[in-house]
């Protein structure tokens, strides 16, 4: 209870800083289980990385999987470690012409139609539908985007491929689709989602 009433005035104080209106709510019971009721009616859920060396941040085994595969709308997710003076500036979306991967984009528009860049990072298979795609942000509105090949090493997984394109480029926010589902109670994870969410180091917009 004093953990949680520590949490709750940092809310406050935060709220009141940045001249926002917030409601505190504070349930009782299953954190995966509230999370995802809430999720149902909220434009954006915010999670933070789960970081192994803080036992005082855990709430439940596999929560940022679960929320993922069970809100039903988007998901932030920030990392554990740095500080990120810019969010949403220069945008790298992960594209591989999937259902996840458009859900992702449509969902981070708003991001997206604010950034001062875009990137679309694909596949060589994908890039006929990234032509598409990037017509379809600038009807929106979308200020400048631009179309490139991952370039994948044998000894690197998508997900690293990812992170460091990232930082190459210094983008601030990563969209991508989450893929995975739930098998017999257990959570099973595609592999770039698993390793995204593991060693991300950039805050991750992703939709299943």
């Amino acid at each position: 209870m004093e953990q949680r009433g520590a949490i709750e005035r940092l809310f406050r104080a935060e709220v009141s800083r940045a001249q926002i209106d917030g409601a505190w709510v504070g349930p009782d019971g299953d954190p995966v289980s509230a999370i995802m009721q809430r999720s149902r009616t909220a434009d954006l859920v915010i999670l933070g990385q789960t970081n192994p060396d803080d036992p005082e941040s855990w709430l439940a085994d596999g929560l940022p999987e679960s929320v993922l595969l069970g809100a039903g709308g988007p998901v932030l997710l920030v990392p554990y470690t740095g500080r990120f003076e810019s969010f949403g500036d220069r945008v790298l979306i992960a594209w591989n012409a999937s259902r996840e991967a458009a859900r992702a984009v449509h969902d981070a528009l708003p991001f997206i139609l604010r950034a001062a860049h875009v990137r679309i990072l694909t596949p060589e298979q994908s890039h006929a539908s990234c032509e598409e795609l990037a017509a379809m942000l600038a009807r929106h509105g979308a200020k400048s985007v631009d179309i490139a090949m991952l370039d994948q090493h044998a000894a690197e997984s998508a997900g690293d491929t990812l992170l460091n394109h990232a930082a190459d480029g210094a983008y601030d926010l990563l969209v991508m689709g989450a893929y995975g589902h739930a098998r017999f109670q257990e959570l099973v994870l595609g592999g770039a989602t698993r390793s995204i969410l593991s060693t991300m180091t950039l805050p991750v917009l992703m939709s299943h």
